[in-house]
């Protein structure tokens, strides 16, 4: 019987034992040591995870099967020692974009070859741990994020990839920044060393905008990036020729069999690891920090079984171009990539959100963050606009989210509304300043806009401070609806085709949204009643 030599993916299997050995996840209050890679290594899983080479265009599955251990490492040694410990901000860092870079980046898109037989510094002497690598041909983190959700609309193949990156990433910049944040209750002291968001690894990423409003407004355009042709052309493929096929298929080839030298350090087949011996991802992997708790609620979405992920890459053949001019398409969450793509783009905004909460140094003072978004998702087509200002998981905490809904309301509201500058909504501001008016004009998509932020302030109002269901509220629940319901049947010309179907769905999204404020209108009534006097 033949036996394979040691392959990469073998290797990071071994990799991840070595990581893995001496902790033990049995005793919770008794941390122990593990190993951890250079950074240049991190860096090069990082690479793997992605490039085209060893996924989409792999020409083995066993070159698949190397980028998905790379990335099962690299969830091994953020949950086990966490983003500080293991030197993930030297690691993702990106290269500086001066002349010399940009030279190399050309040079490269031209199809010269290059080396980086560089060693110094605990580098690898391999071009995708240099020249070739994500963190040398992206401009900065922003530039792959937009990149990447141009592909959710555009590459579904590329895709598949893409959002497992994003959302291991994302995993480990929660994690950054609960860490630096985390005090212990007992002594309430740090539980690290620098407790600074503005050392955060997102922090550093948002530096690469700039001071100014121009670099901001980028940064959204990469979160909502729509695979547009505009977008593409700002945000543009990482690697070239990346969205194209997959390569020729390898000849197997016949091995011999595995030595077995102690001496030598060739241990043949022992060190080899099966997938059904492997440590379980899902199961409680401890590490030296309690702060990973905090973000573990949002990663249902990203955390994908590798083994899907290898079945998806192995699968695809080549990349179609699916998207349709965002100009002619029907609203629909489609547009911008399916619900993967839309809850990688909450946890951005949210991620932002809770970055400012703990220090408007770190990028900007909350109440300008939420005027930014206001400034980038009010215009957006109605399904996708109701995912990010009145999603039906909530995605933000309530004051954020109370603060997003008051912001949206502001220029889309009837002018005669009374405008609201507090910073603190009761019962009765709602109901004087939200709750009875329609939209400013007469077109039904706006006016269902206002009807979902106005339920969605009612919902979070009805959570938070108990609503009282008085007559005068029922009265003015009343009064809001039909103000709608009347300003969007001013609705102007008839419209056709594509514009029809969007006023339809414009119609039931504002038929809908009354329906549910009078449920629950009726539900606090109720509850209401059954309370003793």
């Amino acid at each position: 019987m033949l036996s394979s030599p040691p392959t990469s993916s073998s290797l990071g299997k071994r990799k991840s034992n070595l990581l893995v050995s001496g902790t033990d996840t049995s005793r919770p209050n008794h941390v122990l040591p593990a190993f951890t890679p250079p950074v240049a290594q991190l860096a090069l899983a990082a690479t793997l995870v992605v490039h085209p080479s060893v996924t989409t265009r792999a020409s083995s599955a066993e070159k698949v099967r190397a980028s998905n251990e790379a990335l099962r490492f690299l969830r091994y040694v953020n949950r086990l020692v966490g983003p500080v410990n293991a030197g993930f901000g030297d690691a993702f860092s990106f290269s500086s974009s001066g002349i010399t870079r940009r030279g190399a980046k050309r040079a490269r898109r031209d199809g010269t070859p290059t080396s980086d037989s560089d060693t110094e510094d605990g580098r690898l002497n391999t071009d995708l741990a240099g020249a070739g690598s994500i963190w040398s041909r992206a401009d900065d983190f922003w530039s792959v994020v937009g990149w990447a959700f141009n592909c959710s609309v555009r590459h579904q193949s590329r895709w598949n990839r893409w959002k497992i990156w994003l959302g291991f990433m994302l995993d480990m910049l929660e994690d950054d920044l609960a860490e630096r944040m985390a005090v212990d209750p007992k002594t309430g002291l740090a539980v690290t060393e620098t407790i600074a968001a503005e050392e955060s690894i997102i922090a550093h990423y948002l530096r690469s905008t700039g001071d100014g409003r121009a670099g901001k407004r980028r940064l959204m355009r990469a979160i909502l990036a729509d695979g547009s042709k505009k977008s593409v052309a700002e945000f543009g493929e990482i690697w070239k020729n990346e969205t194209d096929g997959r390569q020729k298929q390898e000849e197997p080839m016949l091995t011999k069999p595995k030595k077995l030298n102690f001496d030598e350090d060739e241990f043949g087949d022992y060190l080899d690891v099966d997938r059904d011996e492997e440590i379980d991802e899902d199961s409680t992997l401890l590490r030296s920090r309690s702060a990973s708790q905090h973000t573990a609620g949002t990663r249902k979405a990203s955390e994908s079984d590798e083994s899907q992920s290898e079945s998806e890459s192995e699968s695809e053949h080549g990349d179609e171009d699916k998207h349709t001019p965002h100009a002619t398409t029907l609203e629909s969450i489609d547009t911008f990539g399916g619900m993967e793509s839309m809850k990688l783009r909450q946890r951005f905004l949210a991620l932002l959100i809770n970055l400012c909460a703990c220090s408007d140094a770190a990028f900007l003072e909350l109440e300008d963050l939420v005027d930014l978004y206001t400034e980038f998702i009010r215009p957006l087509p109605l399904s996708i606009f109701t995912q990010l200002a009145s999603p039906y998981s909530p995605y933000l905490d309530e004051d954020s989210q109370s603060s997003l809904n008051q912001m949206l309301l502001r220029p889309l509201i009837a002018s005669e509304a009374p405008v609201y500058k507090k910073n603190a909504l009761n019962q009765a501001d709602f109901e004087k300043h939200f709750l009875p008016y329609a939209a400013n004009n007469t077109n039904t998509i706006d006016n269902a806009k206002v009807s979902l932020l106005v339920e969605g302030l009612m919902r979070l109002l009805w959570k938070h401070i108990e609503l009282q269901a008085t007559k005068h509220f029922r009265a003015t629940v009343i009064k809001g609806i039909a103000a709608r319901k009347k300003k969007a049947s001013y609705g102007g010309r008839k419209k056709t085709g594509v514009r029809e179907k969007e006023e339809n769905l414009a119609k039931d999204a504002l038929h809908m949204s009354a329906s549910r404020m009078m449920l629950l209108l009726e539900v606090m009534e109720r509850i209401q009643s059954q309370k003793p006097k």
